[in-house]
């Protein structure tokens, strides 16, 4: 159903809707069922974290090998986000979807059969890529479904679905290395994926495909790249998606390494900075109801996450206080990336090619993530995991001062910033 329907009915009903006259469904089942697609696709992610503990322990890999898969998953996944963007406006949103899950669960299935460092690295990329088809289209669905202000506090809570699907998902991998071996870590969440594929495929809600009003992706890019918001907004965008998903590839390794944890109980560990994320997701709106400015929101978590990481970088720290700061770190970071992700894709695209927004502003973030995942595997290697601190703490208050400067202007963020 289009918005102008959808703004007839009350805004807090989860009644029964069309999807273009081809599906009738639930609200509420629309929600679930992308609530739990996107938690699985952080089971088939963060599984690797737990792996890579496993793997440099039998010397299957090595840091440096890790930092490069881990950065191959970032840049694979940023590289997708514009042609599924792009598909995802265009094409039919639960078809997208669907090939994303599919290729996301037959990848990491394929892993438990083949554990060496070259075939790893190919089908991390192609789970990555998988997993780059989701979010947009998913934007999309939930904007022509739902009215406007309901989708968008909807859109705030969905991203938690980060948060609950990396709490999950590492209990999961953690079981199977423990129970069922390193391959089992992979091949349950790829099931899982593929199950969700299918349910998908029968259930959700569906936005057509439509005729853009940019006749290429390159169009597309120029029109987001026009506004000067979102080239004001690039650098802090990479900054956060370089500490939010390196915290998840280096975090078991740090606490071997560091206090020499026994891989057997890192699961713990792991667990810990998840929760803090989710923490996050939720603390957002408290944030943005408090401060009333989503930059000034950015700016706060900018500036708390630069304290903890020069916590960390100080090498004081006993084990309890590292844990901490870098729950901290999760819960902040996942601040600013439930805004990054859920309202500016809204402000910059005007409810126009949502889905393309949506994933640019992904692509820039893991972007980021993967720039700073093969960077800190070398210079781990060679420094310690200090000189990752470092790099985080400088980002964030370099991010700080681009946010201050962006809430001090005087333009509406809801302004056009399209430069002539």
């Amino acid at each position: 159903m289009g918005r102008s329907k959808a703004k007839n009915q009350t805004e807090n009903q989860f009644d029964l809707r069309t999807s273009g006259g081809k599906t009738d469904g639930p609200l509420w089942l629309m929600f679930l069922l992308a609530y739990l697609a996107y938690s699985s696709i952080y089971a088939a992610r963060l599984n690797f974290s737990v792996a890579a503990a496993c793997f440099e322990a039998i010397g299957t890999l090595n840091k440096t090998q890790i930092g490069i898969i881990g950065s191959i998953f970032s840049f694979c996944y940023a590289i997708g986000k514009i042609p599924s963007g792009y598909l995802g406006d265009k094409l039919s949103s639960r078809h997208v979807i669907v090939a994303g899950l599919l290729v996301t669960g037959v990848s990491n299935l394929l892993i438990g059969f083949l554990p060496y460092f070259y075939s790893i690295a190919i089908l991390w990329g192609l789970n990555a890529y998988g997993q780059s088809m989701l979010w947009g289209p998913l934007f999309r669905s939930f904007s022509e479904h739902y009215p406007e202000k309901l989708y968008r506090t909807v859109m705030q809570y969905l991203v938690s679905a980060v948060a609950v699907g990396s709490i999950l998902g590492l209990v999961l991998a953690s079981r199977c290395v423990s129970s069922l071996g390193v391959a089992a870590c992979f091949a349950i969440p790829g099931l899982i994926s593929l199950v969700m594929a299918a349910l998908i495929r029968l259930f959700f809600l569906d936005s057509p495909g439509k005729e853009s009003e940019y006749g290429s992706i390159r169009e597309a890019a120029e029109a987001i790249v026009r506004k000067r918001r979102f080239r004001q907004i690039i650098f802090p965008a990479m900054a956060h998606g370089m500490i939010k998903d390196n915290i998840n590839v280096w975090l078991a390794l740090f606490f071997v390494d560091c206090y020499q944890t026994d891989t057997s109980k890192i699961a713990g560990f792991l667990f810990f900075v998840p929760v803090f994320a989710l923490i996050g997701r939720f603390l957002y709106p408290v944030f943005y109801r408090l401060l009333k400015n989503d930059y000034r929101v950015a700016f706060l978590a900018f500036v708390l996450c630069s304290g903890s990481n020069i916590l960390l970088l100080s090498g004081r720290l006993n084990m309890a206080g590292a844990l901490l700061c870098l729950g901290a770190d999760s819960a902040l970071v996942s601040v600013i990336n439930s805004f990054m992700l859920s309202q500016f894709p809204a402000e910059i695209s005007k409810g126009e090619n949502i889905s393309f927004a949506a994933s640019v502003m992904d692509l820039v973030t893991y972007g980021g993530a993967g720039i700073g995942s093969i960077l800190f595997g070398i210079l781990i290697e060679k420094y310690g995991y200090s000189a990752m601190f470092f790099v985080w703490a400088f980002v964030s208050v370099v991010s700080a001062m681009i946010m201050n400067h962006i809430r001090r202007e005087s333009i509406s963020p809801y302004q056009d910033l399209s430069t002539t």
